[in-house]
């Protein structure tokens, strides 16, 4: 295990993230006996920029393996957060990614004017994407967010790659 790894280990204990109780049931219907709530973080700005370093190093150790990576996705509602406090940890160790995320429904108004955007933030062409998420149970979100950018790239014409997932 890597040390960042152990680092949010123990950061999902002492923020509350993790926690354990008889009959959890997770989005896909299954029962449980732990969950991890990354809102349970929400109220402590240190365990976010915790949060922010841990994700951060997981996308720095792929680059340093030789992934090409220029843009963070994070899937509503909580890879929201995760994405933009990844982008800030990132920058401060000299790496400037973008940062899109998807809205649960099509914005119709302002920017999304007469077409209609299910994305803020901006992918451009040749965008190499890291998608950044909470947790994994069935995948359901995560393939979602792929045919979202896999039919955005097709609309629009241009070439996005989804590099990576990490969770």
């Amino acid at each position: 295990m890597e040390s960042y790894q152990e680092d949010f280990a123990c950061l999902l204990a002492s923020s509350g993230a993790l926690f354990f109780k008889e009959d959890l049931i997770l989005k896909d219907g299954r029962p449980t006996p732990y969950f991890v709530n990354m809102g349970n973080m929400n109220g402590d700005a240190l365990h976010m920029q915790e949060l922010g370093d841990a994700y951060a190093n997981m996308v720095l150790e792929q680059m340093d393996r030789g992934l090409k990576v220029n843009t963070l996705f994070g899937p509503a509602y909580k890879g929201i957060s995760i994405a933009n406090h990844t982008q800030r940890s990132l920058l401060r160790n000299g790496i400037n990614l973008g940062v899109v995320h998807d809205r649960k429904e099509a914005k119709t108004h302002g920017e999304g004017s007469g077409g209609g955007s299910s994305f803020v933030g901006e992918f451009r062409e040749g965008s190499n994407i890291f998608l950044v998420d909470d947790v994994m149970t069935s995948a359901r979100t995560k393939y979602e967010a792929l045919e979202m950018i896999n039919n955005y790239a097709s609309e629009e014409g241009i070439d996005l790659s989804v590099v990576g997932v990490g969770i």
